[in-house]
């Protein structure tokens, strides 16, 4: 018996070996909110002869699922979406230390080619019953950071899972990191071009185009695959300290950006790096008499060598 509330809920992954193939979740997450939704689509027959739409002569079916899932970003547990959302990973210990690193970089190879998810969401409805909703062939189609002042780092995912939905699946019991931390504004320091910059927000996205409508009769659709742009890109906002990247902006200058979130007294980062990126805005303009800010949106672009963004987390988990 649950409390029939959002107090009841959970929301739990498991990493696919075969795409589209559901195993057994157990990363659960906390989180902000979620949603996975049914594309239901009806065929109907009428014919010319009848004025009303009969009620045996339609036929129900889904089409695919899509949602999101909101979350604070934690110092454990987070090398699987990352993993998911950019498509190359690996991990190593780092010396004889319990820390271990793993570098998460855009699959610019197959483009993310095989890797699926089984998602669990543990829906409570108010008779006591936390109902299972299974998802498979989970691909997470786009990854948005957002940091703000006074605030911790949130992840946005955004999901494509396959037509069908389990709901006699078991629920799994949901367990979660214990001493987990989330990345906040307190850790965050950002350097653009080498030198350190007074930023007060930070976003990025990974976007990918993917065919999602791969779909055959028999009502069965075969795993999204890349078939455009990968993009990341993002913005951060500063008061207006000089004509600096302004100057970049109008003469299309680029730079590099590293973002750095270290966790004081423990050995958490979260470090992203673009190598490469050109400023896609950086206009000033003076709305009241309080000191001008400038928002300064940029693009990732590809050097020909280094990857377009590396994340690296550095945590004492030993698997994504």
């Amino acid at each position: 018996m649950s409390m029939g509330t959002g107090l009841s809920s959970q929301v739990g992954f498991g990493q696919e070996v075969t795409y589209g193939t559901p195993v057994t979740v157990t990363r659960f997450v906390e989180f902000d909110n979620e949603s996975m939704t049914p594309d239901v689509a009806k065929l109907y027959t009428r014919g010319i002869n009848q004025i009303v739409q009969r009620s045996g002569r339609v036929r129900t079916y889904i089409k695919r699922h899509s949602g999101s899932l909101a979350l604070d970003v934690m110092n454990k547990g987070m090398g699987l979406f990352f993993k998911h959302a950019l498509g190359t990973s690996t991990i190593a210990q780092v010396g004889v230390t319990p820390v271990y690193k793993q570098t998460h970089t855009l699959d610019t190879i197959t483009g993310k080619r095989g890797l699926g998810l089984t998602m669990q969401r543990g829906i409570p409805s108010v008779d006591g019953v936390v109902n299972p909703f299974t998802h498979a062939g989970v691909k997470i189609a786009e990854l948005a950071l957002s940091q703000g002042m006074d605030a911790n780092l949130k992840m946005t995912l955004t999901l494509d899972a396959a037509p069908t939905v389990n709901t006699a699946t078991a629920l799994a019991a949901a367990s979660y990191p214990a001493a987990s931390t989330p990345f906040s504004f307190i850790d965050l320091v950002i350097t653009v071009g080498g030198v350190s910059q007074s930023v007060k927000t930070f976003e990025m996205a990974v976007k990918w185009a993917m065919d999602m409508e791969r779909r055959f009769a028999g009502n069965v659709r075969k795993e999204p695959l890349a078939n455009g742009e990968a993009v990341v890109e993002g913005s951060f906002s500063k008061e207006f300290e000089s004509l600096a990247v302004y100057n970049a902006w109008i003469g299309g200058t680029t730079a590099s950006l590293v973002g750095t979130w270290a966790v004081a007294g423990t050995d958490d980062q979260l470090v992203i790096t673009i190598p490469v990126l050109e400023y896609t805005g950086g206009e000033v303009g003076v709305s009241s008499s309080e000191v001008v800010q400038q928002d300064v949106p940029w693009k990732a672009l590809f050097n020909g060598t280094d990857p377009t963004v590396k994340v690296e987390i550095y945590s004492t988990d030993t698997a994504y």
